[in-house]
C-alpha cells in the first residue's frame, strides 16, 4: 500500500507542475532599447560610438568569448557564413547582434522592444540573433517586439511600439521615407503629428524619457501645445522610477490627468540592459499582452519587481470518484494550478466553488463541521495539494475515507471501543480531526523540485506552518458567535511579535527613574495605540461584515476562505 501511495503522490506532484498555467504572471521587460542599426550604439557601457565602429570582427569575437556566447572551442571561422549573408551585413555586425541577444537571455529578459532611432532595421537582425543562440543555449528566449524612437522636430523623443507585420512595417517605412531628415535630425514632423501617426495604424504611442526633455522647461514651447501634447500622450517614458513623484506635478499643470508612467530603458550596451527592466503581468509575451495590460497598468504594470510570496499554495489535484461531486473533463481528475497572489473562483450556483474549498481545508487542517459535510467530503477521490514553502515544496496528501458497503462514513472516524454491533455513532469534530490526522493525512518533501518524494515524519509540524486558521473567514464566522473569539483577539493582540517586545517593559531602579518613565508615558501610549490598532484594524474590519451578515447569508461568507496570502473566492 505504501508504494502505490508514492506512486499516487508523484503522479499528482507532476499533473500539477504540468498543468497549464491560466493565470498572468509578471514578466520582464525591457522597453525602448537600441541595437547597432542606432547611430549612437557603442555595444559596451565603456566605449564610445566611435570605439564600436572601429572595431574589428576579432576584437568583438574575443568579447563573444568572454560573455560565453559560443563554447570554448569555437573559432571565429566557425560562424556559417550563410547565417551573415542572408541577414547581416558581416560577422562583426552578426556578433554583435549576438551579444545583445545574450544579454537579453542571461538577464532573464522575457520581452524586449527594439526601439532604434528612426529606423526599424535592427527588429529583424535581433531576432535572427536569438534564434541562433538556441543552437548554443538552453532557457527561455525574450520575444522580441516592434518599436521605433522618432525624433521630432520639436525636439521630443516619441516611441512607437506596433503589432509587427509587413503591412505595418510598410507604412511605418513609407512615413519615415516622406518625413525622415536623417538618423542624427530627426523628423520634420511634430511629436503631435508623431503620435497621431502612430495611433492611426495601431501602434503605442508615447513621450519618451520625458524627465531629461525640455517639455516640461518653462518657456519651451506654448502652454496649449504642451496640453495638446500630454493629452495624446496616454503614456509617459521616464528613466527614473524614484522621479514620478518630481515629474508628476508640472504635467499635471497641463493636463489633470495623472500620467502614467513606463520605465524606459534606452541601453545602448549590452551592460545596460538589466539596469532599467519593469514588469508587465500576462500569460503571454506579445504586443497585444503589452496593450492589454498598458490598458490595465494599475494591476497589470509593476516598475518594481515584485516579491513572490514565500509561503503561497501552487496547486491540487483531486481524483475523479463515481459519486463525487468534483471532477475533470471527461471524468478526469480535477487539477488545478495556483497563482502566487490572489486566485479567484468565479461561477454560477453549484459549480463547486464552495466544495473546492471545503475540501482544501479539510486536507490542510482537518476541519469538518458536521457529519453531512463529512460524507459529503468524502465522496470525493484522494486529494493532494503542492505547497511553496520557503525555498521547499510539501505535498500533502488526503486519503479519502471510505466505508465498508452498506456502512455510515462515521464508522470509519468514531471508535467503537467494545465493537458492539448496535453501537450508536456520533459525530465528533475533534475525534473526527485527530483520527483523520493520524490515518488517512500524509505529508511528502518534493525533493530538490523534482516529482520525486520523501514523507515526512513531523507532519503535525509542517501543516500547521502550511495553514494558519486565523486567515479563515470559515473559521471567523464560526468564532465570532462562540466564547472562542476572546481567546483569537488575546492571540492576535499579546502573540503579535510587534506588541510583544522586551523593551517596552518598565525598568527602573530608582524612584527617579521611575517618574522619568511616568512621564513618558503620554507618548509611549500614544505610539502604542497606533501600533495596536494596526494590527487589530484587519479583524475588525473582517468582524464587522460577519456582524453585518443575517444568519440566511453567512453561508455565502463561508465560500471565501484566506490560505497562506490566497484569498479564494
Amino acid at each position: 500500500m505504501d508504494a502505490q501511495c508514492y506512486i499516487d503522490a508523484e503522479r499528482a506532484c507532476k499533473k500539477i507542475k504540468q498543468e497549464k498555467c491560466r493565470y498572468g504572471e509578471y514578466k520582464k521587460i525591457c522597453l525602448h532599447i537600441h541595437t547597432p542599426a542606432s547611430y549612437d550604439y557603442k555595444l559596451r557601457s565603456e566605449w564610445s560610438v566611435k570605439d564600436y565602429k572601429d572595431a574589428t570582427a576579432d576584437s568583438i569575437f574575443c568579447i563573444c568569448l568572454e560573455q560565453k556566447v559560443f563554447p570554448k572551442d569555437y573559432s571565429i571561422t566557425d560562424i556559417p557564413s550563410q547565417e551573415t549573408n542572408s541577414v547581416f551585413s558581416s560577422k562583426k555586425e552578426l556578433m554583435a547582434y549576438l551579444l545583445l541577444a545574450n544579454s537579453l537571455i542571461m538577464n532573464s529578459i522575457e520581452m524586449a522592444v527594439v526601439t532604434d532611432h528612426d529606423t526599424i532595421d535592427g527588429v529583424e537582425k535581433l531576432r535572427k540573433a536569438v534564434d541562433i543562440l538556441k543552437k548554443y543555449k538552453t532557457g527561455s528566449y525574450p520575444e522580441i517586439l516592434l518599436g521605433i524612437e522618432i525624433s521630432c522636430a520639436d525636439k521630443n523623443h516619441v516611441v512607437g511600439i506596433f503589432d509587427d507585420s509587413q503591412l505595418i512595417r510598410g507604412k511605418i517605412n513609407s512615413w519615415l521615407e516622406d518625413n525622415l531628415i536623417s538618423q542624427e535630425d530627426g523628423t520634420i514632423k511634430s511629436s503631435l503629428d508623431t503620435l497621431d501617426f502612430i495611433d492611426e495604424i495601431g501602434g503605442i504611442g508615447y513621450l519618451a524619457h520625458i524627465n531629461s526633455s525640455d517639455m516640461l522647461q518653462k518657456g519651451h514651447m506654448s502652454g496649449g501645445y504642451k496640453k495638446k501634447v500630454l493629452c495624446k500622450s496616454k503614456i509617459i517614458g521616464i528613466s527614473d522610477i524614484e522621479l514620478t513623484h518630481k515629474t508628476t506635478q508640472p504635467i499635471q499643470s497641463y493636463s489633470k490627468i495623472t500620467p502614467k508612467y513606463l520605465l524606459d530603458n534606452d541601453a545602448h550596451s549590452i551592460e545596460e540592459l538589466n539596469n532599467k527592466a519593469f514588469w508587465v503581468k500576462s500569460s503571454k509575451c506579445s504586443f497585444a499582452a503589452l496593450k492589454e495590460a498598458i490598458n490595465d497598468y494599475d494591476i497589470a504594470i509593476n516598475l518594481r519587481e515584485d516579491d513572490t510570496p514565500s509561503i503561497y499554495m501552487m496547486g491540487i489535484y483531486i481524483e475523479q470518484r463515481e459519486e463525487g461531486f468534483l471532477g475533470g473533463k471527461d471524468n478526469q481528475a480535477l487539477c488545478l494550478r495556483f497563482a502566487p497572489s490572489l486566485n479567484c473562483f468565479i461561477g454560477g450556483r453549484g459549480t463547486g466553488k464552495s466544495s473546492i474549498l471545503e475540501l482544501m481545508e479539510y486536507t490542510l487542517n482537518q476541519h469538518c463541521s458536521s457529519a453531512s459535510e463529512l460524507r459529503f467530503l468524502c465522496s470525493h477521490g484522494n486529494t493532494w495539494i503542492l505547497y511553496k514553502y520557503y525555498d521547499k515544496e510539501y505535498l500533502v496528501e488526503l486519503r479519502t475515507a471510505r466505508p465498508a458497503p452498506g456502512y455510515d462514513i462515521l464508522t470509519c472516524f468514531v471508535r467503537n471501543e467494545r465493537q458492539g454491533y448496535y453501537y450508536k455513532y456520533y459525530f465528533n469534530e475533534r475525534e473526527i480531526h485527530d483520527i483523520t490526522l493520524s490515518k488517512y493525512v500524509s505529508v511528502y518533501e518534493v525533493i530538490n523540485g523534482t516529482n520525486n518524494l520523501r514523507k515526512v515524519s513531523n507532519k503535525n509540524d509542517i501543516l500547521r506552518k502550511l495553514f494558519d486558521t486565523k486567515y479563515s473567514i470559515n473559521e471567523l464566522v464560526n468564532t465570532a458567535g462562540s466564547d472562542k473569539i476572546n481567546n483569537f483577539v488575546f492571540d492576535t493582540l499579546f502573540k503579535n511579535r510587534t506588541l510583544s517586545r522586551p523593551e517596552d517593559c518598565i525598568r527602573a531602579k530608582s524612584i527617579s527613574g521611575l517618574k522619568k518613565v511616568l512621564g513618558d508615558i503620554p507618548s509611549v501610549l500614544k505610539t502604542r495605540e497606533q501600533e495596536v490598532l494596526s494590527v487589530i484594524s484587519p479583524f475588525n474590519d473582517t468582524q464587522e461584515r460577519i456582524l453585518q451578515i443575517n444568519t440566511d447569508k453567512k453561508k455565502s461568507i463561508k465560500s471565501h476562505l484566506f490560505i497562506s496570502g490566497c484569498l479564494i473566492i
